[in-house]
């Protein structure tokens, strides 16, 4: 009768100790585990510290690698524990495709972000035309992208239009070429219109660029009312509209002053009177 009791109480003192090395293993597992996740993460925080990838990025990196060692650490450790782990790892993945097309909009704005961070076609301060709209980038959120129009306005554009359309940077460069035309009448002289403006250029100064290309003053066409003459100079991409405006006005000027006229589009008109 005394020997039921003894292999049961033993077999009792088996089961809790097994039971126990199996969360003391467990309880390793995670502490080793999260002292890897503690330095995969100083390392990675290095990496992206020496990376061109944005600042903004850092911390949505940082954080999903975070979220990751939890979640493979958390399965390891039921698992080990004798914890049927299948239904937990399908219920996360049925979880994650509800979410995923209940915010299907919102997450490709956000993918859209995270492209535009990583490979920064553009950054803050930059002048740049998105779609059809101008202006200076403020902002380059994970959702959102936003931009200040010279008028002062805020232009708030989705990421997935930004990655989805055209987008042109006339900032990137820190030189630009400022491409004019200037019209003048058939009867007037090409030659001294080129010499007024090759003038105008010259007078410029260091404002102008000798490289990657001289001035170009050329006539370039024949119009139906006039003789098109195109300038091409290299110049700093910040001086480029004061130029073209600076151009505009004193080309205007030099024609006047030396009898060269600007034609506009007419149309004549003959009148036949019959007897």
């Amino acid at each position: 009768m005394s020997v039921l009791p003894n292999l049961t109480w033993g077999a009792m003192l088996a089961t809790i100790g097994s039971l126990l090395w199996l969360v003391v293993k467990a309880l390793l597992v995670l502490l080793a585990g999260l002292l890897l996740t503690k330095w995969l993460l100083k390392f990675s925080k290095t990496c992206l510290g020496r990376s061109k990838v944005s600042v903004t990025l850092h911390a949505f990196i940082l954080s999903c690698i975070k979220i990751v060692c939890y979640v493979f650490l958390i399965v390891i450790a039921l698992s080990m524990l004798g914890i049927p782990t299948t239904s937990l790892v399908t219920a996360i993945g049925t979880a994650g495709v509800a979410i995923g097309l209940a915010l299907k909009d919102s997450l490709s704005n956000f993918a859209s972000g995270v492209l535009i961070l990583a490979n920064a076609p553009f950054k803050v301060g930059d002048f740049v035309d998105i779609g059809g709209q101008s202006g200076s980038v403020m902002e380059i959120g994970l959702m959102t992208t936003k931009l200040k129009t010279f008028d002062n306005r805020h232009i708030i554009i989705p990421n997935n239009s930004v990655t989805t359309g055209t987008v042109t940077n006339f900032s990137a460069e820190d030189t630009r070429r400022l491409d004019m035309n200037f019209t003048i009448g058939y009867r007037d002289d090409a030659d001294r219109a080129i010499e007024l403006i090759r003038g105008i250029i010259d007078a410029k100064g260091d404002a102008i660029l000798r490289q990657p290309a001289e001035p170009f003053v050329m006539v370039t066409d024949y119009l139906d009312s006039a003789v098109k003459i195109t300038m091409r100079v290299w110049c700093k991409s910040a001086d480029l509209w004061n130029l073209n405006f600076a151009f505009l006005k004193e080309v205007k000027a030099a024609f006047d002053q030396n009898g060269i006229n600007i034609p506009y589009n007419q149309m004549d008109v003959h009148i036949i009177k019959e007897d």
